[in-house]
């Protein structure tokens, strides 16, 4: 496979990748960095996943084909 520039996006800390509800369209690949992943699933129980270099995140949205 050919490295394409068009098939990365570059962020920056503190954006937003996406928000609950969102089309599940993509899995993402950390390159370089870190994502913290916030879950809230009700307001007592609330949850913070860590993802680094190498990691995938996003995928077990996409094969259920459910929303974020």
């Amino acid at each position: 496979m050919k490295y394409n520039q068009q098939n990365f996006l570059e962020l920056k800390e503190g954006d937003i990748i996406y928000q609950k509800g969102e089309e599940s369209n993509f899995i993402y690949l950390i390159v370089e960095g870190e994502v913290k992943i916030k879950f809230l699933w009700t307001q007592e129980q609330k949850g913070v996943v860590k993802k680094t270099n190498n990691e995938f995140f996003g995928d077990d949205e996409l094969l259920a084909k459910s929303t974020r």
